[in-house]
């Protein structure tokens, strides 16, 4: 009896990436580290990381805007909160965080291998994230044929929409992706 190969064939590989190809809660925390580090010193008080994290989720409950938007509007609060109104003072917190977030990206320790048999196999691979993380700093960005971002599209994950997009984008059909 010979045996039959699936139904299918697979062109494509979608990848989320924050928590599958890349450690984004670890560069997240270095990020936030680095903000407190410099909002303790200009405001000459004690501003933790876990405050950061607690002020941003307060933020985006009521603040509508993109990540990038909620996360600066939590550091002008903190800021605020703390009687500094500098707009300087923003940028500069902004500035710090994403440099040690994005420094600190890393892709977890078996991402690259697979990905670069996922590759050689023939599979067109795509990165597909609601997150703004610098994924194009990382070994793993130079092994995917294309990226897609909820920026890009507008909407997010597990919006139907995102993932029309992301499929059109990468030229794939859905019956033959993964």
């Amino acid at each position: 009896a010979t045996m039959a190969g699936p139904p299918f064939h697979v062109s494509h590989v979608f990848f989320d990436v924050d928590g599958t190809l890349v450690d984004f809660r670890a560069s997240l925390a270095v990020g936030l580290y680095a903000a407190a580090e410099y909002l303790s010193e200009r405001t000459d008080r004690i501003v933790t990381p876990q405050a950061l994290q607690e002020t941003r989720d307060r933020v985006a409950r009521s603040f509508k805007g993109s990540l990038n938007e909620v996360r600066d509007q939590s550091f002008r609060q903190v800021l605020r909160e703390r009687g500094v109104d500098d707009e300087s003072a923003v940028a500069e917190t902004v500035r710090r965080f994403y440099e040690a977030r994005d420094e600190a990206l890393e892709p977890y320790d078996d991402v690259i291998d697979a990905v670069t048999t996922l590759r050689e196999r023939g599979f067109t691979l795509v990165a597909a994230t609601n997150g703004n993380a610098a994924l194009m700093r990382t070994p793993v960005f130079d092994l995917l044929h294309h990226t897609f971002t909820a920026e890009e599209a507008g909407v997010s994950k597990p919006h139907p929409r995102f993932f029309q997009l992301a499929l059109e984008r990468a030229g794939a059909e859905a019956s033959r992706s993964i």
